[in-house]
């Protein structure tokens, strides 16, 4: 349930929760400004989000287990100032 298909390309979520983190950190106007910036991103699949996936797939590989059953160690703050 990690990837999602979009016209055929598969989407590692995993680079979702780690931008939301991210994201969930930064006060109320620094999110603001950056919004666009975390939808580019999301989009584009960038060079960052290239090497996330492929660090993704190692991992998979390494623990022989599909993609989406790899989950990252993070936790969103308690408190989110809006």
């Amino acid at each position: 349930m990690n990837r999602r298909s979009m016209s055929g390309v598969y989407y590692f979520t995993q680079y979702i929760d780690l931008l939301n983190i991210k994201f969930s950190e930064m006060d109320a106007e620094k999110r603001l400004k950056n919004i666009s910036v975390y939808a580019k991103r999301i989009a584009e699949q960038s060079d960052e989000y290239q090497q996330f996936a492929s660090e993704i797939r190692e991992s998979a590989k390494k623990y022989n287990c599909s993609v989406d059953e790899i989950r990252l160690k993070l936790e969103y703050p308690e408190d989110m100032e809006w």
